[in-house]
């Protein structure tokens, strides 16, 4: 389970999980973006990531609240992620 922080509050997700396993940061926030990018949702193509030790932060903007709810619970589906860093603006 990850634990998702941002700006409107904590929530846990236990969504399914991705069987991918990687020690590199770079490539690890690659491939967050790469399932952002191809989930069928293309606002998700403006999210942005990074990750360290763990936290898997996401940068950008959308157009919705619930786009946002997407990509946070989207991004915790990599087993290297205990925790979001959900730093998705709504405008």
């Amino acid at each position: 389970m990850s634990t998702i922080i941002s700006n409107s509050g904590i929530s846990n997700s236990s969504n399914f999980r991705f069987d991918y396993r990687s020690g590199d940061e770079a490539e690890i926030a690659r491939r967050a973006e790469s399932h952002l990018h191809g989930s069928g949702y293309t606002d998700l193509r403006r999210v942005r990531c990074t990750y360290a030790a763990g936290v898997l932060s996401l940068h950008g903007t959308l157009p919705s609240f619930y786009l946002r709810q997407v990509a946070e619970s989207l991004a915790t589906n990599l087993p290297e992620v205990d925790q979001i860093d959900s730093q998705l603006l709504v405008a």
